[in-house]
């Protein structure tokens, strides 16, 4: 059934595209949904096989790849620590903006806000 070399055939892009772990599928490329990532990477962090997550969601690693498996939550690993990382940079520039508006409202002798 398949094509080989990661290409997929009409009637495996039609099985992909109807399950609900993927928002598109094309000959070569398969785009998951954002819900199944979350999900996925929620159980792969708790320690559960990433192939047993993507077969449980109809993603047959025969059909769509173990490399394609492997890929995609390394790939989506990386994503969410850039992510995390972003965001706790984001809120170390809040905090130190907070206190240094704290401190100049304490020179001036105004009360501070928040």
């Amino acid at each position: 059934m398949s094509l080989g070399g990661g290409r997929f055939s009409d009637e495996e892009v039609r099985l992909l595209r109807g399950l609900s772990a993927v928002a598109n599928a094309t000959r070569v490329r398969i785009t998951y949904s954002d819900s199944f990532r979350k999900l996925c990477m929620r159980r792969y962090l708790a320690g559960e096989s990433p192939v047993k997550i993507f077969r449980e969601a109809g993603l047959d690693p025969e059909l769509i790849g173990y490399k394609r498996i492997e890929r995609s939550v390394a790939r989506w690993k990386k994503m969410d620590t850039i992510t995390r990382a972003a965001e706790e940079r984001r809120q170390a520039i809040k905090r130190r903006h907070e206190r240094a508006i704290g401190a100049a409202l304490r020179i001036v002798g105004q009360p501070e806000i928040g």
